[in-house]
């Protein structure tokens, strides 16, 4: 006999409830896009900030990335569940409360990938183009950024790794994201083997191909620097 019928495996429960999957996996990954979008739009000025030589900016910036990065998701998560409704006096959905959590989880670590793209622009760039007459904005917008993001093109990848890895923590407040979509199913079928090997599956390729792609740049970038 085969091993999945020497271990009774039955992967109907699987094709049986795969809508519901999907659509559990389809939050995920809209949860995944949003936290990485967020990560970078509000951890750009945080990362500029980290980097500025203003002490009041970079101190700041400091507390805040060390502060939230020395705070559990799950805690976070939390904090937001409970204290977001106080302080707006009105309900907040589920999903709303995890998207907001992540991205200020994730804000704090893309903080500090871009900080470190700007800082490996060579500072020839800035005063190239502050001496051409660029504001320092303007420098830091059309020529330390796109410099900048084509450096940690890598990084960002993993991040993204990251990110999609840590929305199974939304469970936790009742988001259907696809964790918990296969729990839920579980629970009614009670497939712990089957359904818990497809979500490891699921969340191990892409993770896997994207990681793989991400050294694969990182190597075709240094092989470029070499030889220029």
């Amino acid at each position: 006999r085969s091993s999945c019928e020497a271990m009774n495996l039955d992967f109907a429960t699987i094709t049986n409830n795969f809508s519901f999957l999907l659509s559990g996996y389809w939050t995920t990954v809209v949860l995944t896009f949003w936290t990485v979008i967020g990560g970078y739009v509000f951890g750009t000025p945080l990362a500029v900030a980290r980097a500025s030589n203003t002490q009041f900016s970079r101190y700041l910036a400091i507390s805040i990335i060390e502060i939230v990065r020395a705070t559990p998701l799950l805690m976070l998560l939390f904090w937001i569940f409970f204290m977001l409704p106080v302080v707006t006096g009105q309900p907040v959905s589920a999903y709303t409360t995890a998207l907001i959590a992540l991205t200020i989880f994730n804000t704090s670590y893309s903080a500090e990938i871009i900080r470190a793209g700007i800082q490996a622009v060579h500072r020839g760039q800035t005063e190239a183009g502050l001496a051409s007459g660029l504001s320092r904005i303007q420098v830091l917008r059309k020529v330390v950024l796109p410099q900048a993001f084509s450096t940690m093109t890598p990084a960002m990848m993993n991040q993204f790794v990251m990110v999609y890895k840590s929305t199974s923590m939304v469970y936790i407040i009742g988001v259907t994201d696809f964790f918990n979509a296969a729990d839920i199913v579980n629970n009614r079928e009670f497939r712990p083997i089957e359904i818990f090997l497809f979500v490891g599956i699921v969340y191990f390729i892409p993770s896997t191909c994207i990681s793989r792609l991400s050294a694969y740049i990182g190597r075709r970038r240094q092989i470029r620097m070499s030889f220029a």
